[in-house]
């Protein structure tokens, strides 16, 4: 589940769970050992539980989560959470860490990607210098990025509420040209990878990209003669949109409560990257992010805190057993 290709670089076997104890702690290293083996194994230990009454607690364990999030779009499709008033996952705590507490995520940014395509005047490549005629797709094409990186670069946006904050981001993920033939290439395109915050959407980007084409023409930064299009990159699933849990809702402080008692203390912040939690909030469900305390993810000597996931464990279900209260 969630669990990314082998990089290079690992000093353990990353298919066995190895544990060490490093600085006093125990650490379990691994592939998915962080993200996120360890949240399954919390959840199942979790609803292990004696206590619970006139209520149910759903568990899904939901495909693709993140890419395409085919798993959870299928769930949202069904009835298995129309009667759900509380979501928690159990993702990492991937934003920016000040301390070492038990991690709560109030929200994800969204995301959506948009396609560039450029095309140019084609001719023998032995003539790329002397044919005035022809337009090297490629080349403008590396132009138009770099006016849209400066773009990128001028136009961070941060949301803050609490005392927790995060920025969007931006970033060209691809580019491609023709095959390398000895023709000067009438065919270009790149990706642009774009977070949102709270208060963005796609759809005004689009625009604003547009706006950056025209603008790139009337300063003769791309050759007038080249097409260039932008549209969002197609997708089987809609795309991920931001949301936001204030501190003071009733479902942050339900699970707040819970965290402190076990764990003793909290820190609050925002994921980075968009997750599959970003469909549930959209339903309409108070979602929120409860996972083990970790590092490395999708990286050599990923690991996970034995410590940290104990009291996860414990967490979930002193949950699990007041959520009566919660409702």
């Amino acid at each position: 589940m969630d669990t990314v290709d082998i990089k290079e670089g690992w000093e353990t076997n990353p298919f066995k769970a190895v544990e060490k104890t490093v600085d006093g702690r125990r650490i379990i290293y691994g592939l998915g050992a962080n993200d996120m083996k360890a949240g399954l194994v919390a959840i199942l230990a979790g609803v292990d539980s004696e206590n619970i009454k006139d209520y149910s607690i759903k568990v899904a364990f939901a495909c693709d989560e993140e890419f395409w999030s085919y798993g959870t779009v299928k769930l949202l499709e069904s009835d298995f959470l129309d009667d759900v008033t509380l979501a928690i996952s159990l993702e990492i705590g991937d934003f920016n860490r000040k301390t070492s507490n038990q991690a709560i995520v109030l929200g994800r940014m969204g995301r959506s990607e948009y396609l560039f395509e450029i095309t140019g005047i084609a001719c023998h490549g032995a003539q790329a210098r002397t044919n005035k005629e022809s337009v090297n797709a490629v080349h403008e094409s590396v132009k138009l990025q770099q006016h849209i990186i400066d773009y990128c670069n001028n136009s961070a946006k941060t949301f803050s509420h609490g005392g927790v904050s995060i920025t969007n981001s931006a970033y060209i993920s691809s580019h491609q040209g023709r095959k390398a033939i000895l023709s000067v290439p009438d065919k270009a395109s790149f990706v642009l990878d774009r977070s949102f915050v709270m208060n963005e959407n796609p759809e005004s980007e689009l625009t604003n990209l547009k706006k950056l084409v025209d603008e790139a023409y009337e300063k003769k930064i791309i050759d007038s003669r080249a097409v260039v299009s932008v549209k969002p990159r197609n997708r089987p699933t809609p795309v991920c949109k931001p949301y936001f849990l204030e501190p003071e809702h009733k479902a942050v402080k339900f699970v707040t409560n819970c965290v402190d008692s076990v764990a003793g203390s909290h820190e609050y912040g925002i994921g980075y990257s968009v997750a599959d939690e970003n469909r549930l909030a959209e339903k309409g469900i108070p979602t929120l992010v409860v996972g083990p305390l970790g590092s490395r993810s999708h990286s050599p000597q990923e690991w996970v805190d034995v410590q940290s996931l104990i009291n996860l464990t414990n967490i979930y279900k002193k949950i699990i057993n007041n959520f009566r209260s919660y409702e």
